[in-house]
């Protein structure tokens, strides 16, 4: 209610024309509700910022009551409420003082709510903004090398990206590292989320070590899960805060990326709320996603399931979820009879970079031509922490 009560006084020009006016209080609702599960959840999932912005957001409104003496024109859509002429020189003073940053959030809302979904909600003004990200395909690299590279490259960026006086953030055209993004293929490997640390058998560990692959316990989100050889592992490095991003809006991105990827070789997949990745079917998952995110620096990402032998996947519960299961990219083409070529690691790697680029909405270059620094550093620490002979490509 508060939500709506502040909408009609301070976006009146969208209820001027009546389907404009239907299509902005969905929007409203929408906006409510999200910000009606937060405050719900205030105490366990709020960042304690923007939990105070909310506090702030109540107490503007409960200082403005309704003034019977002037009515809105239209009572069937403001269902019978009234409004004070002045409320907005009250939101005027607040906006210099107590609940300020808060109105500053609450316009962004409303602005995000009024343009399409694949702009992961963020306005055209920011879209104006986002930075370039580099990529760089590694081949085949182990696991754990891989894992370290990425945890020793987060503490690079953010140390580069907090430098400032006190550890403050440093404008991004001053810093020495980007974004980037790490493209590779493992050999067959099972991991697990943080939330099994320590829960799995030594005989399990072992049984799955029998089969040829390794077993590595990691600081991502989600269950267990399989890489191995024809699988596309994509690990983005992206400081959230120059995208205008939160968590939740870029694990959808990265969703979306698949399912673009998808679509562009001929597969129709999806997201399903409640269950991360991409699916083609309500029982078959086509990518297993899991991120990690610190200090708005993002590691892990999503592996793509191009042309694995899916007899790995049969000897685990993939991501924790019974009765569902892993498919490839390559089974779906043949189940459908399509006549693309055979999707194979190299050749959707660059339908994948495509569909980033669309979706986050920035540019997605060669890592060695948008950043020397950060190649070299990517270059350097893997020549401390693997073994000879990987190779990178572009």
């Amino acid at each position: 209610e508060s939500v709506g009560y502040v909408s009609f006084v301070l976006f009146p020009r969208h209820f001027a024309d009546a389907e404009v006016r239907e299509k902005t209080i969905s929007q409203i609702q929408l906006f409510r509700d999200y910000l009606h599960y937060h405050i719900k959840c205030a105490k366990a999932y709020m960042h304690s910022r923007m939990r105070t912005r909310v506090q702030d957001f109540l107490k503007v409104i409960n200082r403005a009551k309704p003034d019977r003496s002037v009515a809105v024109a239209d009572k069937k859509t403001a269902t019978g409420r009234y409004f004070r002429p002045n409320f907005r020189q009250s939101v005027a003073a607040s906006s210099q003082g107590e609940g300020g940053e808060c109105f500053k959030s609450i316009a962004n809302g409303f602005a995000s709510a009024r343009i399409s979904q694949c702009t992961l909600g963020r306005t055209p003004a920011q879209l104006e903004t986002l930075p370039s990200i580099g990529y760089i395909n590694l081949g085949r690299v182990d696991y754990q090398t891989a894992l370290v590279l990425q945890k020793q490259l987060s503490r690079q960026r953010i140390s580069d990206i907090y430098a400032g006086p006190q550890n403050t953030r440093v404008e991004a055209g001053k810093r020495r590292l980007t974004d980037f993004i790490l493209l590779v293929e493992h050999p067959p490997v099972y991991t697990n989320g943080r939330r099994n640390h320590g829960k799995v058998s030594k005989d399990e560990i072992q049984r799955l070590q029998s089969l040829g692959s390794q077993y590595v316990e990691t600081n991502r989100g989600g269950e267990i899960t399989f890489h191995g050889p024809g699988q596309l592992v994509v690990y983005p490095s992206v400081y959230l805060r120059d995208h205008h991003l939160g968590t939740k809006c870029y694990v959808e991105g990265l969703e979306n990326t698949v399912v673009e990827t998808c679509a562009r070789l001929g597969v129709d997949a999806n997201a399903i709320r409640g269950f991360p990745g991409v699916w083609v079917s309500s029982t078959k998952k086509v990518a297993a996603l899991g991120t990690h995110v610190q200090k708005y620096v993002t590691s892990h990402g999503f592996a793509l399931n191009c042309t694995t032998d899916m007899k790995w996947f049969r000897q685990i519960v993939p991501c924790g979820l019974e009765g569902k299961s892993a498919v490839s990219l390559e089974q779906v083409v043949v189940q459908n009879g399509s006549c693309v070529e055979r999707p194979t690691v190299e050749a959707v790697t660059p339908v994948v970079l495509s569909s980033f680029a669309q979706v986050f909405g920035c540019q997605v270059r060669p890592l060695q031509e948008l950043s020397p620094a950060t190649f070299g550093a990517v270059q350097s620490l893997l020549q401390q922490i693997s073994p000879p002979g990987i190779q990178t490509s572009q």
